[in-house]
């Protein structure tokens, strides 16, 4: 293994069966190529491919044990994936950023239903306990598809619109 800050060919090319070097392999070689402290960003993780995903878990846990170079990693992905389960079940510090949306999205579903002409108080505040329940920490979802549903004209009562109230993001358009 390097450890002198130069790197050699195994780091650099590929294998002789024509396959890349290992996220391990690469890492530390990059790593002691550049003699600084990398950092390795994963995003949208939880959109790789389930059966991809053990050998993911196994490749960091492969970097993790090396003890030739530090290895600093930020894994992001939603916490209800597949792979956000198994992480959290591991002991690995994690940001959840989802429980801070809370009040921004209280401040949606407000501004959203201030403008509701003609609705009672007792409407919105039905409006607003559903969105919130559907929203979980998802902003995007009380802005981009509660709010502008809620201003669908509609026939009363209310109660039978929001049954209608799509489920999550998945069930709308791009």
């Amino acid at each position: 293994m390097v450890t002198s800050g130069k790197h050699t060919e195994k780091h650099t090319r590929l294998k002789k069966d024509g396959s890349a070097p290992s996220l391990s392999d690469a890492y530390s070689g990059i790593a002691n190529a550049l003699g600084k402290i990398i950092y390795l960003v994963i995003d949208a993780a939880d959109t790789i491919a389930e059966s991809q995903e053990t050998e993911l878990i196994s490749d960091l846990q492969d970097l993790c044990a090396q003890e030739e170079v530090v290895v600093h990693i930020l894994l992001l992905c939603r916490p209800t994936s597949k792979l956000g389960k198994e992480l959290a079940d591991r002991d690995i510090p994690e940001i959840s950023v989802g429980t801070y949306n809370d009040s921004d999205i209280e401040l949606v579903i407000q501004i959203g239903l201030e403008t509701m002409p003609g609705w009672s108080t007792a409407e919105k505040e039905e409006a607003a306990q559903r969105v919130r329940d559907k929203s979980g920490s998802n902003i995007r979802y009380a802005v981009q598809v509660a709010v502008p549903f809620l201003r669908q004209p509609f026939q009363r009562p209310l109660s039978n619109h929001l049954k209608y109230l799509p489920d999550n993001m998945n069930e709308t358009y791009n």
